[in-house]
């Protein structure tokens, strides 16, 4: 990952941090940011950054200015400045940061603050950028040292020996906040399983009773009422709610049902197990039914023992300490969000999330339902719609590419950014599908990239959400690839398998389907079809072109 930090103080230390996790940009000098930003063929572009920081010191950017009037015409100015450079370069994502503007003068408690007003001026030019440029963010330099505390995050013994303005605790802070941001759609899992008594409620339900837990809106009960907040937050951004939880499911139910008080509700939740079962085999079960895997689950409980055993017997699954003392919920639940759960922006899919799995849930029901799978697929009634890629769509294939790891045939990873580049190439063929059924639903799930040749197209990547996999959507789709390319005058398909340690799945899909083997080695295989002459494929839904 490509990125650069630009400041107006030195930040030499702070980039070695950021160093260790991506290739960072170094500046000529913190004197330059400015020049940098503004010069068309500067150093910065030559490198080509997928983000951006605009690292600024409130103190160094208006120390000179004598009024606020003067303050307000050099913001008026800077947001000029901003809006070129970023209409100028629409594939860097640029984060600039808000001010903490500090204090030095003395003066009487009376006195209004003019350092005040210029962080309100600044932060509202930023957020107008904000909503104007999608790509264009604000980082919340004033929120991380407002919860560090302004004396720790600042060390005027290296600024005034260095110019090194951050302490080196500030600069981890800012590092690892940074690392976040550009790392977000990796890192970020994808399910929170919850335990219930003394977890999203103070007590032992089976014990109390469903109206004596402590959950409320005063006192103790406040504690978990606003855990349960934060939680229904992070479910917000598109993550799946599970419940884990060993107890009577009448007795659990009954909070949900009848205890005002509680903010998640059953509808909250994507899957439960309620039961006195193991908790290892439940989570084994969850990852199972959602078709997930270990290493996207985060799961929280109170009892230490319970999470030990998660540890050593499924250590793939993350099983952060509980807080002993409970009013420290609230910090617990900020680190949750952000040690996996972190991101800067979410898709429509997203949204939809917890009702697409309990739609899947229900299919799962109907297949064991089902006389056999070619009735059971026929009875779902699924629609795909298929189309050539718009520039809005980069943001969902950009995810699906990063975060698929069942269904993809190549594992290869693509940025927004690189995204757009081949919807736009002349040299490539970007298509996405949506899928559809009586259940509801799926939204685009299903990306292909193809590569065009002289009388060869490559299929450079083919990946699918696990929601829609075993319905043999694959097989429709991959005749309608072999069709267009036919149509478009390739003679011959080129495709890749990749051998990872998760999508063994698919490791047969081109056997199964005809082609011919062209090399192979340590597992992986390029495969070769020859065009026209599609076989027969499995047709279980009805394929429109969108």
């Amino acid at each position: 990952m490509k990125i650069a930090i630009l400041s107006n103080v030195n930040v030499d230390m702070l980039i070695s941090k950021v160093s260790k996790s991506a290739n960072v940009y170094v500046s000529e000098g913190y004197g330059a940011w400015l020049q940098e930003l503004l010069e068309q063929d500067s150093n910065l572009y030559n490198f080509s950054p997928a983000y951006t920081f605009v690292l600024l010191d409130a103190q160094e950017l208006f120390g000179n200015s004598k009024t606020i009037e003067e303050s307000t015409l050099e913001i008026l100015r800077f947001k000029e400045i901003f809006q070129q450079i970023i209409e100028r370069h629409p594939n860097i994502n640029f984060y600039i940061s808000d001010l903490d503007y500090l204090e030095y003068r003395i003066r009487l408690y009376t006195i209004i603050s003019d350092e005040k007003q210029i962080e309100i001026l600044w932060i509202k030019m930023l957020f107008e950028l904000q909503k104007t440029y999608p790509n264009m963010f604000v980082f919340r330099l004033k929120e991380l040292i407002s919860e560090f505390g302004r004396t720790k995050f600042y060390s005027p013994k290296l600024w005034y020996l260095g110019g090194f303005k951050y302490s080196g605790a500030g600069e981890t802070l800012i590092a690892k906040k940074m690392e976040h941001i550009f790392a977000a759609t990796s890192i970020r899992k994808k399910c929170l399983l919850l335990d219930l008594d003394n977890t999203l409620w103070g007590g032992v339900v089976g014990e109390l009773g469903a109206s004596k837990i402590a959950i409320a809106p005063v006192k103790e009960g406040a504690q978990f009422r606003d855990f349960q907040l934060r939680m229904k937050e992070i479910k917000d951004t598109g993550i799946l709610l599970g419940i884990v939880s060993k107890n009577n499911w009448d007795d659990a139910r009954e909070v949900f049902e009848s205890n005002e008080y509680m903010v998640l509700r059953q509808e909250d939740f994507a899957i439960i197990k309620v039961n006195w079962k193991d908790k290892v085999d439940n989570i084994r079960e969850i990852s199972q039914e959602l078709n997930i895997g270990l290493d996207s689950l985060v799961f929280i409980d109170d009892n230490p023992v319970e999470r030990e055993a998660i540890k050593e017997l499924l250590p793939e699954v993350a099983v952060p300490d509980f807080p002993q003392d409970t009013t420290e919920l609230g910090r617990f639940a900020q680190n949750i969000w952000q040690d996996y759960f972190f991101t800067v922006s979410i898709v429509q899919e997203d949204l939809n999330k917890t009702n697409m799995y309990r739609q899947n849930s229900e299919r799962v029901q109907a297949l064991k339902k089902a006389v056999n799978m070619e009735e059971y697929l026929k009875s779902l009634n699924t629609i795909i719609k298929v189309w050539l890629a718009k520039p809005n769509d980069a943001e969902r294939i950009a995810q699906l590419t990063q975060k698929t790891n069942q269904f993809n045939l190549t594992t290869k990873r693509y940025t927004e950014d690189e995204v757009i580049e081949l919807i736009n190439s002349k040299s490539h063929y970007v298509f996405v599908a949506s899928v559809e059924d009586k259940y509801g639903d799926n939204g685009k799930v299903v990306v292909m990239i193809i590569k065009k040749g002289e009388t060869s197209a490559e299929l450079d990547a083919f990946l699918m959400s696990c929601r829609v996999m075993g319905r043999k959507i694959e097989d429709q789709l991959l005749e309608y690839i072999e069709q267009k390319m036919y149509q478009e005058g390739f003679t011959t398909i080129i495709s890749h398998y990749y051998l990872t340690a998760k999508n063994k799945p698919v490791e047969d899909l081109f056997d199964r389907l005809g082609y011919e083997i062209k090399y192979e080695n340590n597992g992986n295989k390029e495969y070769i079809f020859q065009l026209p002459g599609c076989l027969e494929r499995s047709r279980y839904a009805r394929l429109e072109e969108a």
